[in-house]
Parts: C-alpha cells; sequence; structure tokens
C-alpha cells in the first residue's frame, strides 16, 4: 500500500547542504496543524518543547543532540505522540528539544519506520506503510 503527502516546501540549509521538506501534520493532543519537517539529514525524530509543553514528558536516556548548526543540546526529556499526516498515522517518540528551529524533525528513524521516500523534484512524500 503505498500512500501520498504533499511537500508544502523544499529548502536547503546553507550551511550543511541537506535538502528538507515540509509536510503539514497533526499531532492528537496538540491543538492546529503543525509543519513538519521531513529530514533525510536528521537521525533523530524530535519536537520542540514549547509545542508539547502541556502534556507529559519522561526522561531521556539520551545525554545531547548535535544540530546541524553544530551546535550541542540536551534533551528535555522524550514523548510518545500520534502523528497524523495527510494519507496515514503513526505513534512515534520523539525527543523534546528547547531549541529546535524547527516544530518538528522527521528524521531518518521516521522515514524508516514509515518507509518513506522523498521525491524533491515531484513535491512528495511516498509512504509505504
Amino acid at each position: 500500500q503505498v500512500r501520498q503527502a504533499a511537500i508544502i516546501s523544499i529548502s536547503r540549509d546553507p550551511r550543511t547542504h541537506i535538502r528538507s521538506s515540509e509536510i503539514f501534520v497533526n499531532i492528537k493532543g496538540v491543538t492546529g496543524v503543525q509543519k513538519g519537517m521531513v529530514d533525510s539529514g536528521a537521525t533523530i525524530n524530535a519536537i520542540r518543547a514549547e509545542v508539547v509543553e502541556h502534556l507529559r514528558w519522561r526522561p531521556s536516556s539520551v545525554e545531547y543532540v548535535a544540530l546541524a548548526n553544530d551546535e550541542r543540546e540536551v534533551p528535555l526529556g522524550e514523548i510518545t505522540v500520534i502523528i497524523e499526516w495527510e494519507c496515514g498515522e503513526e505513534e512515534t517518540t520523539r525527543l523534546v528539544l528547547k531549541d529546535l528551529h524547527r516544530l518538528l524533525i522527521l528524521g531518518t528513524k521516521w522515514i524508516d519506520t514509515a518507509d518513506a521516500v522523498v521525491y524533491f523534484n515531484k513535491g512528495r512524500v511516498l509512504v509505504h506503510r
């Protein structure tokens, strides 16, 4: 089964030259639609603390995260949430970071779990789950 989600924008980080795309997602328990960045260069799944500040987190065993700008950030915790996108949903664990540059990072762990393929030239994310 193949499902599609439309990419709403594609960007290239000038410091890292990594291409990434954004899709709209809903997060159960969070009001409003959020932009999630599908980042094939991110080895983590993360969410900005302000998005889930009203929900319960648990401690994280991750000591720190190396960010794309070569800075390090200590996770405030981790949280399991259900993320819904145009054509599917998934329960996923996210690191909670205070200074995350995007609201939500859908990194290589999400890409692998969702069996997703990003086609930058077609403006599509194909999810094979």
